[in-house]
C-alpha cells in the first residue's frame, strides 16, 4: 500500500461495514462504513472526471466547511489524481480569490457565490457528491502524484 487512496480502498474491502465517518446534525446522527466511503469518493471522482471535465493534476480548491462529506470530496478528488488545496472557511474572499488565481484551479467548491473577480468554476459538495459508484477504468493515483497544496499563515 503506497497511497491514501490505496489505504482507503483496502479499509473498503477488509472492514466494509465499519464505520469510517459519522457526524451530528441537530438529533440526527448519519454514518458512512468505509464501503459507502469508497463508493462514494468513486462517485465524486468519476463526476470530477467525467461530468466537469477535470484533468489530472488539476488543482481543485475547497472552501467548505470541515464534514464527512468533505473528506468524500477529498478521496474522490484523490482518485481523479487532481490536486485538493482545502481552504479554511472563515477565510476571506480575497485570499480565496488569490489562492484560486496562484493555483490556476480549475473548480471551486463552495456554497455560496465565488469571491469577486474570481472566474473559476465553481460547485457545492451536494452537486460532487451524486449518486453513484463503481471506480474510474484507469488512471489510478500514483505516489508520485501531488495530492494537496496547503496554504498556511507562516
Amino acid at each position: 500500500m503506497e497511497t491514501l487512496t490505496e489505504l482507503l480502498r483496502d479499509a473498503a474491502l477488509t472492514h466494509a461495514n465499519t464505520p469510517a465517518l459519522s457526524t451530528h446534525r441537530g438529533l440526527r446522527r448519519r454514518t458512512w462504513s468505509y464501503r459507502e466511503v469508497w463508493d462514494s469518493a468513486n462517485g465524486v471522482a468519476r463526476h470530477l472526471r467525467e461530468d466537469r471535465d477535470l484533468a489530472p493534476g488539476t488543482p481543485i480548491v475547497l472552501w467548505e466547511a470541515n464534514s464527512p462529506e468533505l473528506v468524500i470530496a477529498m478521496f474522490g478528488a484523490f482518485l481523479a489524481r487532481l490536486v485538493v488545496v482545502p481552504v479554511d472557511l472563515p477565510s476571506t474572499p480575497e485570499f480565496v480569490a488569490k489562492v484560486v488565481a496562484v493555483t490556476e484551479a480549475g473548480l471551486l467548491v463552495t456554497e455560496g457565490a465565488p469571491p469577486s473577480g474570481c472566474s473559476v468554476r465553481t460547485a457545492s459538495l451536494d452537486e460532487l457528491l451524486v449518486d453513484g459508484s463503481g471506480v474510474l477504468s484507469s488512471d489510478w493515483p500514483e505516489p508520485s502524484d501531488v495530492a494537496e497544496i496547503v496554504f498556511t499563515s507562516g
